[in-house]
């Protein structure tokens, strides 16, 4: 009697090794029923990660001496109260280890809202994550600005401060090319056939690096710019670390670096902002599963269920699907 076992995750950008694989579920010995179980990662003895037998759900402790990604472990089937709740993570969130890579940026296609997102704006992309977890807190009836922002999600928080700084941005980027293009025009003939491809040249970069001024009279514009970009940057950054560090004491993941603590995620999130924000939104939400949505709150459809589990979802997980039995 055979199952099939199939695996979906990555670690650390590792290549898939084991899906659509055969594997027996059930072997006849002295000690009765087996279920061979394809070890998603590379773990030490003692790690713990969600697999599925007969549409549910159970916990398989790594055993003595690890496991390396793709090896088969033997053990048996599971009594009727190891079986996990899934209503209490329908997500098949992983515990211990990342879902996938980090480079696995386009694992659900190129135009998936998880890769498009990230790419364009991968603040917005890590506010979807964060709403996931956020719950509203209550407070007085006194209403006020600082109370109004404090009771809106953190994907209305993220947006409306994108909003206000896009439109400071192009509105700077505006009063810069219609001032160099008055100034151009204010040019004597001789002094715009002396500096005219200079013009241009600089022109184009500081429209759209924001980095000298082609004239004088324009410098203070653009350091503006440079600054409202440099804080654009910053903020998005330390967005990305503060989320990826909450995910990973949440689900106890170990860094990529030496650095047990915020550092690690600090130096990932500044190298590989988008990947990074890409791998957090794919660990907390099972996209296999569920549809996702960019324009949503939580980055999903409204018929997913709530990735803490709060809402019993309306279906079991399928057999069919990918992976239908083991996606941590």
């Amino acid at each position: 009697m055979t199952a099939k076992i199939e695996n979906a995750s990555k670690s650390k950008g590792e290549d898939e090794v084991a899906n659509d694989i055969e594997e027996p579920l059930l072997i006849a010995n002295d000690e009765g029923r087996q279920i061979s179980v394809v070890a998603p990662s590379n773990m030490e003895e003692g790690f713990t990660f969600e697999a599925a037998v007969d549409g549910r759900l159970f916990v398989v402790t790594v055993p003595k001496g690890g496991v390396l990604m793709g090896e088969t472990i033997m053990i048996p089937y599971p009594n009727e109260e190891d079986f996990s709740d899934f209503s209490a993570n329908p997500h098949s969130i992983p515990t211990g280890y990342w879902r996938d890579g980090p480079f696995d940026l386009c694992v659900h296609g190129r135009t998936h809202p998880s890769a498009c997102c990230s790419i364009i704006c991968p603040a917005i992309m890590i506010s979807q994550v964060q709403t996931r977890f956020w719950k509203q807190e209550t407070n007085s009836n006194q209403w006020s600005i600082v109370l109004w922002f404090r009771n809106i999600s953190p994907f209305k928080r993220v947006f409306c401060l994108v909003t206000v700084i896009a439109v400071a941005f192009i509105t700077l980027k505006i009063i810069f090319t219609v001032n160099t293009i008055g100034f151009y025009d204010a040019m004597s003939e001789a002094e715009k056939a002396a500096r005219r491809d200079e013009i241009i040249r600089q022109g184009l970069i500081d429209l759209f690096f924001s980095v000298e001024g082609t004239f004088k009279r324009l410098r203070p514009i653009v350091f503006a710019t440079f600054l409202l970009q440099a804080f654009a940057v910053g903020a998005t950054v330390v967005i990305i670390a503060r989320t990826r560090y909450f995910i990973r004491k949440r689900y106890n993941i170990k860094p990529y670096t030496p650095c047990n603590n915020s550092c690690d995620d600090c130096l990932v999130s500044f190298a590989l902002p988008c990947c990074t924000a890409a791998q957090i939104a794919r660990h907390t939400a099972n996209y296999h599963r569920y549809e996702a949505k960019p324009f949503s709150q939580v980055g999903l459809a409204p018929t997913a269920p709530p990735v803490q589990g709060e809402q019993s979802p309306t279906a079991p997980p399928d057999q069919d699907e990918q992976p239908p039995t083991l996606d941590p």
